[in-house]
């Protein structure tokens, strides 16, 4: 998936009681030609962050803030922009220089505090915050556009949470595959762990406009049984790495046939097939272990909207996978297909009990094809950003889907759930949140006391 996962979201508790947020208070030496210039570089920083040039923007804030450090505007601009690029502790801060300055600087100031708040697991003050926001702020639309009241349930839903016991471990995954860039999507088929990044590597150097962060490859590492670590970390796979992006979401046991989200919109060259958005494609091993060129699926899968993270059941007869189609329930909702010949039959949302009005991605189905785990922004029992869910199949398809819980699920964005097969461990993504600032790392999980039959029973 090229876009970015704002996987709406995520987070470990980080005290910001003891910070000495001081008053600053008007500078008398900013005189009229620096406040002006100030009051200019924040409506340049504004028209950069509503293109979506997050860095720009935040680039024209700072100066402002140079020119005249009682710009509230632009104290709270670089709050958001700080948010955007998950650098929470510093997004807290300056939401809370611009209202010192300014108490009435935005509508959507507490917004911000409780955003920053619930990130950092400081539920409490979070729903604090969301509550004067939504006294604040006028606009139903608005209202509902910020989910104010799911996000004052969110907060609710993550301290009941917090007070009950998970026996299952969750700890990032030891050794070099987590790095100080973007990673997700873990793997593991044929003694050989795939994963996506997103590194200065990547083939052909290309950073994505719309964050300034390099393009998305897949990468491969063997485990080292005697020393207990991966190594030979490469994006050195023959043809699957092009100059696009490219991220992997599925391969079969035998490590013979995998399944990739590629975009190549953005691509200077021609290639033989063009993405209409993110597609889906496959890729096969040859016998010599390369593999081949990938392909895309065809025009029942693939259509002129995003599709991406597909995955197969064990027999290969039927596909999960994500889509921003028309017909669906939300922003992006999981879709199944059968397999019909060589083809793939027409896709069928799979309903309210996965999909809702918001966001839903990253499925993976057990190799019986009972269980999906799926995450998603938009149901009720959500801790914060994406929060991992599991659906038991029944005889009228998918049940309720069931919050997998404290420990799997976290304040912050919980994804690519997977369980390594024949095994009691599995792996998941999650924004994980050191000193203030949150990164994608993959996460290790011991599913030895995972009972999906109690969690998903009927009640």
């Amino acid at each position: 998936m090229k876009t970015i996962l704002l996987i709406a979201a995520v987070v470990v508790g980080f005290s910001l009681n003891a910070k000495d947020y001081t008053y600053m208070p008007p500078d008398s030496n900013a005189n009229i030609i620096d406040k002006t210039a100030a009051g200019l570089a924040v409506s340049e920083g504004r028209a950069f962050l509503n293109e979506g040039n997050v860095r720009q923007a935040l680039l024209k804030f700072r100066e402002a803030i140079k020119k005249d450090k009682t710009n509230a505007n632009a104290h709270y601009y670089l709050g958001e922009c700080n948010y955007l690029l998950k650098r929470y502790e510093s997004a807290l801060n300056k939401a809370q220089d611009a209202y010192k300055i300014k108490n009435d600087v935005s509508d959507e100031v507490h917004y911000l505090m409780a955003q920053c708040h619930h990130v950092l697991g400081d539920f409490k003050k979070a729903k604090e915050n969301y509550e004067k926001a939504n006294a604040i702020i006028k606009s139903k639309e608005r209202k509902r556009d910020l989910r104010i009241d799911d996000m004052i349930a969110q907060c609710e839903f993550a301290m009941a949470q917090k007070s009950n016991e998970n026996p299952m471990e969750v700890k990032v995954l030891a050794g070099d595959i987590n790095s100080i860039y973007p990673q997700y999507g873990f793997i593991w088929a044929d003694s050989i762990a795939y994963f996506t990044s997103r590194r200065p590597d990547t083939k052909g150097g290309g950073i994505n406009p719309s964050d300034n962060v390099y393009y998305e490859d897949i990468y491969g590492a063997t485990w080292n049984e005697s020393t207990k670590v991966y190594e030979k970390i490469s994006n050195e796979i023959s043809r699957l790495n092009t100059p696009s992006f490219e991220s992997i979401s599925f391969i079969t046991a035998d490590g013979s046939f995998a399944i990739m989200t590629v975009n190549n919109e953005m691509a200077e060259d021609k290639p033989k097939y063009k993405t209409g958005s993110s597609d889906i494609w496959y890729a096969k091993k040859t016998k010599r272990g390369t593999w081949n060129s990938p392909r895309p699926f065809g025009k029942n899968i693939n259509t002129s909207f995003y599709e991406g993270t597909a995955v197969l059941t064990a027999d290969g007869e039927t596909m999960y996978f994500v889509s921003e189609r028309k017909g669906g329930k939300g922003q992006s909702d999981i879709w199944m297909a059968d397999k019909l010949g060589k083809d793939w039959g027409k896709p069928v949302n799979l309903g309210d009990s996965i999909n809702t009005p918001y966001r839903e991605t990253t499925p993976w189905i057990t190799p019986d094809g009972k269980y999906l785990f799926f995450s998603s922004q938009g149901h009720a029992d959500n801790m914060g950003g994406y929060d991992v869910f599991v659906s038991k199949k029944g005889r009228d398809g998918f049940e309720k889907a069931v919050n997998l819980g404290v420990n799997i699920n976290s304040e912050t964005d919980d994804f690519y759930f997977r369980m390594v097969p024949d095994s009691k461990k599995g792996h998941m993504s999650r924004v994980v949140v050191e000193s203030g600032i949150g990164g994608h790392k993959i996460l290790e999980i011991d599913l030895s006391k995972l009972d999906l039959e109690k969690m998903t029973k009927r009640k």
